[in-house]
């Protein structure tokens, strides 16, 4: 009888131990699931921020290349080969700006994910993903 509650203690033990080994298993698992989510959830962000911050400058160039505009309709004798100068430099900003909104290799402003649909799709995705805090 001895030997019986020796045996039963032992497998009380082995079992005891499997269970913490399946808990701190599945812990593991949720943990790495949980880094994949921040991973996912950083990257996201990242691609709002540079969309953002890409379409907010583009912003800016519109209203400067908006006042030169406005300028030159108000004044007929405005040099308009100078503005006009003015308005190319500022395309090619606007070009430039676009060239640099990229994430992982991927241009968000260049029109290579199709539509302006798709892009604001793949923000709306990515802010969805985000966990809520």
């Amino acid at each position: 009888m001895h030997d019986r509650d020796e045996n039963g203690v032992a497998y009380y033990i082995d079992m005891s131990l499997l269970r913490r080994a399946r808990e701190k298993a599945l812990r593991q698992e949720e943990i790495e699931e949980l880094d994949r989510q921040i991973e996912r959830a950083e990257r996201d962000l990242h691609i709002v921020k540079t969309t953002s911050m890409s379409l907010k400058m583009i912003q800016d160039v519109l209203a400067e290349m908006r006042r030169i505009a406005v300028e030159a309709a108000l004044n007929p004798a405005a040099d308009r080969k100078a503005l006009n100068r003015k308005l190319d430099k500022l395309k090619l900003e606007i070009d430039k700006i676009i060239e640099g909104a990229t994430v992982d290799g991927v241009n968000m402003l260049d029109g290579s994910m199709g539509s302006i649909d798709n892009v604001i799709k793949a923000i709306s995705d990515a802010l969805n993903d985000m966990p809520n805090h």
